[in-house]
């Protein structure tokens, strides 16, 4: 099976003072690759690539997220409190809540 293309090649080489590359493949330029030009690259020249890790890294495109579950609607939230149908329902009344009658000051 042949391995998943590196969406792009990060140059890890070591460099001389003078900013030139230690040791370098002919076929690659000394430097971080595009996608473009990591695409342009044969599966042979990244076998090769793949044998020299102190020259370059692959970077890899980041793996789709998986979906989860949705959760369920009266699951019990972590203060003790109920939701239903994703609305809270407050456990007491609230003063305002409850009807007022008249005659009563």
């Amino acid at each position: 099976m042949t391995p998943k293309r590196p969406k792009s090649l990060k140059w890890v080489g070591n460099e001389l003072p003078d900013g030139r590359p230690e040791r370098y493949l002919e076929f690659v330029p000394a430097r971080d690759l595009t996608e473009e030009e990591t695409d342009a690259l044969t599966q042979e020249q990244l076998a090769v690539v793949r044998h020299h890790p102190d020259l370059y890294r692959e970077v890899h495109a980041p793996e789709p997220k998986k979906k989860t579950a949705p959760r369920k609607a009266a699951e019990s939230r972590p203060d003790g409190a109920e939701t239903t149908n994703g609305a809270d329902v407050p456990s007491e009344p609230t003063p305002a809540a409850e009807p007022a009658t008249e005659g009563e000051e």
